[in-house]
């Protein structure tokens, strides 16, 4: 099965095929993994009728506070079976400067969350669920996941408002906490430091070092000697939840440790960062073999793609192709190009 990805970040990929796992507040529709009221009060009222009378209001308080912050470390690789849509080049590509990927998948992704999928290197099927998007006008929504099973909740992660169904959308779904590696934005990164200490108000950057402005009662700017980016960072994090780290442009790019005692830091640091909305961008390894296609944006730079990563795609050959807009109808039309070898 053909499935596909449109991003902005088509150059990126080919050096290191990897996709976003994107935090479900992240998304763009704020019902995204939502629960309606209805389904919420059914679930508390079939747990609490299983609680002894003494642990009842307790414990149903405690669960529903659950099933509001449902999905709250779910993350989301929206993928789509429609290709060549001009709407979604605009939309998610960067207004034609990305372009999309074709991925040939091993199994057909049907209706349901168990699709079983070779997209990724992470193949262990308890630790995602995978399937098509149901679409739901405004009465409907919720009815898919509305019975008393409290399992049904995995459901909601699949269903959205019937004005989206142009994008033909599959989703992969999985803890976000359990990316391969994550890239934080240095601005981001110092941006919460500074949201957390009145006195500085600004800051400048140098290479891997930052120079805090301070203000003192006088209303004095003050600034100080330049600080170590990763002391930053490890104040953040914490150094031991870190099992590697290094600086990739203006970016932050990490992995956790997730295999010995420090597993649970390293998910209090992940959780501290969600909850003061700090960006941050979980990413999850692609399976290489599986890129079949590369369709490139009418303003995409095809100087941007260097020949020698492309080796690593055994099944991709000589599939890259430029979309170029048509005057006739209005659609993309595609045409193979050559990627010229590196002299």
């Amino acid at each position: 099965m053909k499935i596909y990805k449109y991003t902005p970040h088509i150059s990126l990929f080919l050096k290191e095929p990897a996709l976003a796992l994107t935090p479900a507040c992240y998304l763009n529709d704020p019902f995204e993994a939502k629960l309606t009221r209805k389904y919420k009060d059914d679930a508390v009222s079939a747990y609490a009728k299983i609680l002894k009378e003494h642990n009842r209001e307790r414990f149903s308080k405690r669960f529903r506070e659950d099933l509001d912050n449902n999905g709250a470390y779910s993350g989301i690789v929206s993928l789509t079976t429609r290709k060549g849509s001009s709407m979604m080049m605009s939309h998610y590509a960067n207004n034609h400067r990305g372009g999309f990927l074709e991925f040939t998948v091993s199994d057909e992704i049907k209706d349901g969350i168990n699709n079983k999928i070779n997209l990724f290197n992470q193949r262990d099927s308890n630790h995602y669920n995978c399937g098509l998007v149901i679409y739901a006008g405004d009465n409907e929504r919720g009815i898919l996941y509305s019975a008393a099973n409290i399992a049904a909740l995995k459901k909601s992660f699949f269903e959205k408002g019937d004005e989206w169904k142009i994008e033909e959308e599959i989703r992969y779904v999985a803890d976000f906490r359990r990316a391969d590696y994550f890239i934080m934005p240095i601005k981001s990164l110092l941006d919460y430091y500074i949201s957390r200490i009145d006195v500085i108000v600004d800051y400048t950057i140098d290479n891997d070092f930052v120079r805090f402005i301070y203000q003192d009662y006088d209303d004095n700017k003050l600034s100080l000697r330049p600080k170590k980016i990763q002391d930053v960072f490890f104040n953040i994090m914490s150094e031991e939840c870190i099992e590697s780290f290094i600086f990739s442009g203006g970016n932050i790019v990490f992995e956790i440790k997730l295999s010995d005692d420090n597993v649970i830091f390293s998910m209090m640091a992940l959780n501290r960062l969600v909850k003061n909305n700090v960006v941050f961008y979980p990413m999850i390894k692609v399976n290489p073999s599986v890129l079949t296609g590369v369709y490139l944006g009418a303003r995409f730079n095809e100087k941007d793609i260097n020949h020698e990563g492309l080796c690593m795609f055994d099944n991709l050959k000589n599939n890259i192709y430029s979309c170029k807009l048509s005057d006739v109808d209005f659609s993309l039309e595609f045409n193979r190009i050559e990627i010229p070898e590196s002299i």
